[in-house]
């Protein structure tokens, strides 16, 4: 039981790393380059 809670932990937490990059910042949201940091709608939010 404590091995499978284990692989379990570890299986969401190599998931969870794989939304994000190394800022923080979500991976699944993507924006448009301007070479400018900019403000821009996105699926219906303000990022």
């Amino acid at each position: 039981m404590k091995n499978l809670l284990a692989l379990l932990c570890l299986s969401i937490t190599h998931l969870h790393a794989q939304e994000f990059d190394r800022y923080g910042g979500s991976t699944a949201v993507k924006g448009r380059a301007t070479g400018w940091l900019h403000i821009e709608e996105v699926k219906g939010r303000w990022s």
